[in-house]
């Protein structure tokens, strides 16, 4: 089939519009303008709802390590458990630790058995220093005696004391009602000193951290609230924005936002929740599917009829079934032309290259 070069003049200028090259339609080659399928424009505000997706955690969350070195003997929790406060999570066993309360304590048994030996030779002294039976300096001695042997029994008491709080590191206890987020150590491992041994989660308060675009979070002000669903518990939740982070370096920026929850719900912790985000409205426009075409650089464009044919780059928006929405710089008043390319008497390869190089694309 031969193709046939028309020029359509623009009528309201004069001016020679660009050559547009077109299929033949018969032996004629002219193409009735009723032949040609268009839809009108018709506008709308359009709101997208974007979906981020994250984890609910505890308000707070911490690793709770001991600070000796042994082996771990009990373990009385499992991970996704709920502890009350005081409750006994680990137990550690060390040999050093042990060895040093057994001798403090040995330490001050000597030091009270002394204490008693120079007690009773005090009082005997004084009895023979009232008679006048010893000298002065024999009674002072007893009572030095006496003095330094009471305060070693007082240092051997705080050195048990110190052996006790010492060995009583070797426990971990709940601070506060928290959920066993994850465990690090399992009995029988042997632990240094510092080590983890679980991760805590605070159970009386809850949170959620989102990575967010940068163009979003800049638009989020702390204190401002948002809607928060559990998909598992088709529960719906009040996020207020409570923590806003400095964005990640590279190419794609994003800040971490963190949200607490409008409820005390320790069941929470650990399960998927979705941040639903709606969007500042946009003027978008309502267009066929089929008006939809594509160049070379794979970017959409639509075609508007007038005296001319009008190449305008859109972006796409928003789809539902055979309609889009799309957004650019339409012409309110021209209606857009519908079809692909063998239903359109243009030959949209030709037409394109012609409007690129109109406009000095590379």
């Amino acid at each position: 089939m031969s193709l046939l070069w028309l020029t359509i003049l623009t009528a309201c200028s004069g001016e020679q519009a660009p050559e547009l090259v077109l299929k033949s339609a018969g032996k004629s080659g002219k193409v009735a303008a009723s032949a040609l399928e268009t839809q009108a424009i018709a506008e709308t505000l359009h709101r997208d709802t974007l979906r981020f997706h994250s984890v609910i955690q505890g308000v707070n969350s911490y690793n709770e390590a001991i600070f000796e070195s042994g082996k771990l003997m009990k373990l009385h929790v499992k991970a996704g458990q709920l502890i009350n406060k005081g409750d006994v999570i680990a137990e550690l066993y060390s040999p050093v630790l042990s060895e040093r309360l057994n001798q403090a304590r040995a330490r001050l048994k000597k030091a009270q058995a002394q204490l008693s030996l120079d007690r009773e030779s005090l009082l005997i002294a004084e009895k023979l220093f009232a008679k006048k039976l010893v000298a002065q300096h024999d009674f002072d001695k007893k009572q030095r005696d006496f003095d330094t042997s009471n305060q070693a029994r007082k240092e051997a008491e705080s050195a048990v004391e110190l052996a006790k709080n010492q060995f009583a590191d070797t426990s971990i206890k709940a601070r506060d009602l928290v959920i066993v987020a994850k465990v690090f150590k399992r009995e029988g491992d042997f632990i240094r000193s510092g080590e983890p041994v679980v991760r805590l989660e605070l159970a009386e308060k809850q949170k959620v951290s989102f990575s967010l675009p940068e163009d979003i979070a800049v638009l989020l002000k702390l204190g401002d609230q948002y809607k928060i669903t559990i998909p598992s518990m088709s529960e719906k939740l009040i996020g207020t924005v409570s923590e806003k982070s400095l964005p990640t370096a590279g190419g794609l920026r994003l800040h971490t936002i963190t949200f607490e929850v409008n409820t005390i719900n320790a069941n929470l912790i650990g399960l998927h929740a979705v941040l639903h985000y709606v969007t500042k409205p946009v003027l978008a426009y309502k267009v066929d599917y089929r008006a939809i075409h594509y160049n070379a650089q794979s970017k959409p464009y639509i075609i508007q009829r007038g005296d001319s044919l009008h190449y305008i780059p859109v972006s796409i928006v928003a789809m539902k079934n055979e309609q889009l929405l799309v957004s650019g710089l339409l012409k309110d008043h021209l209606p857009l032309l519908i079809g692909n390319e063998l239903s359109l008497p243009i030959d949209l390869y030709a037409f394109n290259a012609e409007q690129s190089n109109s406009r000095g694309d590379k």
